[in-house]
């Protein structure tokens, strides 16, 4: 199996040449003729029924599509990269016979930071630059002189009230979010741990930086009366540049910017000393288009299989799920359509970075594609989703600086991230994934309920952590892969830098197997108790939004998404 790179576009991108060596040639045919090719494609039919590794991408052809993606730089939510990147993916399922496409236009209005700075105070009434991590996305913008302030030094945004910050820059310290493997554990399907490594870590606890709600800190703050906010995360600049976080596409009411902790030092050193600090945040605000793609593979069945990721992010992990999604397709499209039960759909969706895509609703596309295919559901067109993100990541850990400065210092730990999957209250799908879990050995495996409490709605969980989310609440069999290291939001760092190559392959083995494994499932084993929750909801959602469940896009209320 080969990948299209058709040339016109190798050219327009610029991404021809040794980068891509080993990937393909630029003109060369796909799968079974490709692109520019007159004869028809040879498709296999002698029907696998497990995938043989040699008919699948290999883990170097995997981390070269890797490579092949990550050289677009960083593609937030419909910029230029972004969309080159969903160009590219375009070019490559075109190149495979029998997809057929579709591509779902969003606008947006597109921020895009254009200027930073930081200048503080020196004891003689001077000011001195000092180098900035990153900005907050979507912050409020400032005149290009800045804006000029008292430092207020806040150690913990919740504790806002105690502090006068009218009319100051508040510097403020990133928090950490702490979560008990035990409670993580409590909330289990099953683990697959053959060395013991997760029972290890046992009585340790998942640790992030506590990212999410910067923004609405950052509004709190300015209603308070802040004029700005300095956010210093627990490491050196270096090892955070530029993370993107919050990604809610949502303006914030204040500008704010991120310091390392060396930084970080000298601003509340700043701040203690009653001195002041220039802020200058520009951005550019403009209308821009974003789309999601989506490619269907038939089967001798309408009913679709669908495996989703999005296709916007910042580093070499963040999106990595649509060039393996590639893979996959290319691999089921070389074999003769009896060989496929279902449908296989492939949906590569937008705005993961922009989740307010089309408010009030939140999760991107991803949200406006869960509205569909929960009719679909209804309809008998939808089997069950299977959504990948994250593939490959490496683990890492903290520990104390090496070089002695203040702060933490992150490095590549003993074991690779855990393999955490989330999954819907379905016997079939979680049977099927632990058979392919354990088929394919792939250890450090847990499977989950949900990432939050269970609760008085339904479903009982409303998070899968991820991208899974929006299926799983629109009542949908849906089985969702996702992975946390610390180093997700960063951008700048290498596929050497964060994916193993290895790894990757075994888990893409075992989403093609599971993939099998589904594809002839009786629909109602797929589904188990969600019938159950679906009748459920229509009895609610016809009498009236009681806040219990999504009503919006169900069967009851179809809407207008997607």
């Amino acid at each position: 199996m080969k990948f299209s790179w058709p040339r016109r576009h190798c050219v327009a991108l610029g991404v021809c040449g040794a980068l891509l060596a080993g990937v393909t040639g630029c003109g060369s045919s796909g799968s079974g003729g490709g692109a520019g090719s007159d004869s028809p494609p040879v498709l296999r039919s002698d029907c696998e029924t497990t995938v043989d590794p040699a008919s699948f991408a290999s883990a170097e052809r995997l981390l070269d599509l890797n490579r092949a993606m990550d050289s677009f730089g960083k593609r937030t939510t419909a910029s230029p990269q972004h969309q080159d990147y969903v160009a590219w993916l375009e070019s490559q399922l075109r190149a495979i016979p029998g997809l057929q496409i579709e591509s779902v236009p969003y606008e947006i209005q597109r921020w895009t930071a254009t200027r930073t700075r930081l200048e503080l105070e020196l004891a003689d009434g001077s000011f001195a630059e000092v180098p900035v991590a990153g900005h907050l996305p979507y912050s409020a913008t400032t005149p290009a002189s800045g804006i000029e302030a008292p430092l207020v030094y806040v150690p913990d945004l919740a504790e806002l009230a105690e502090h006068d910050v009218d009319g100051a820059i508040v510097v403020t310290d990133i928090g950490v979010s702490s979560t008990p493997y035990a409670i993580i554990t409590a909330l289990q399907w099953f683990t697959y741990d053959p060395d013991l490594s997760l029972a290890s870590e046992v009585l340790d606890a998942l640790e992030l930086e506590a990212l999410g709600e910067l923004g609405v800190l950052a509004d709190e703050a300015h209603e308070a009366g802040a004029a700005g906010l300095l956010f210093v995360h627990n490491f050196s600049r270096e090892q955070v540049p530029e993370v993107y976080a919050p990604y809610e596409g949502l303006m914030w009411s204040a500008p704010g910017l991120y310091l390392g902790a060396d930084e970080g030092v000298v601003a509340r050193q700043a701040a203690a000393e009653g001195r002041s600090a220039r802020l200058t945040l520009e951005a550019q605000i403009v209308p821009a288009t974003t789309r999601m793609l989506i490619a269907t593979l038939p089967g001798q069945s309408e009913e679709r299989l669908v495996i989703t990721s999005h296709t916007d992010g910042v580093n070499a992990l963040w999106d990595n799920g649509p060039p393996a999604m590639v893979a996959m397709a290319d691999y089921f499209a070389g074999f003769v359509q009896d060989c496929r039960p279902r449908t296989l759909e492939f949906a590569f969706t937008t705005a993961h970075l922009h989740q307010h895509l089309v408010p009030p609703a939140r999760d991107g596309s991803a949200e406006q594609y869960a509205r569909r295919l929960d009719q679909g559901f209804e309809d008998g067109t939808v089997a069950a989703v299977i959504v990948i993100e994250h593939l490959g990541a490496k683990g890492m850990i903290t520990q104390p600086r090496s070089d002695g400065g203040p702060g933490l210092e992150l490095v590549e730990g003993p074991y690779h991230e855990p393999n955490s999957f989330f999954v819907s209250e379905s016997p079939g799908l979680i049977t099927a994934l632990q058979n392919t879990v354990i088929s394919h050995d792939l250890e450090r495996t847990i499977a989950l309920r949900g990432a939050d409490v269970p609760g008085l709605h339904i479903p009982m969980h409303q998070s899968f952590g991820g991208e899974g989310g929006p299926y799983h609440k629109h009542l949908l069999p849906t089985l969702a892969f996702i992975t946390g290291p610390w180093t997700l939001f960063t951008t700048g760092l290498s596929v050497d830098d964060m994916v193993d190559g290895d790894l990757m392959h075994r888990q893409m083995l075992m989403f093609t197997d599971l993939v099998y494994a589904l594809d002839d499932m009786p629909t109602t084993v797929l589904a188990g108790p969600i019938l159950v929750e679906r009748q459920l909801r229509e009895v609610l959602c016809s009498a009236g939004d009681l806040g219990l469940t999504v009503c919006e896009g169900t069967p009851a209320d179809p809407g207008t998404g997607g």
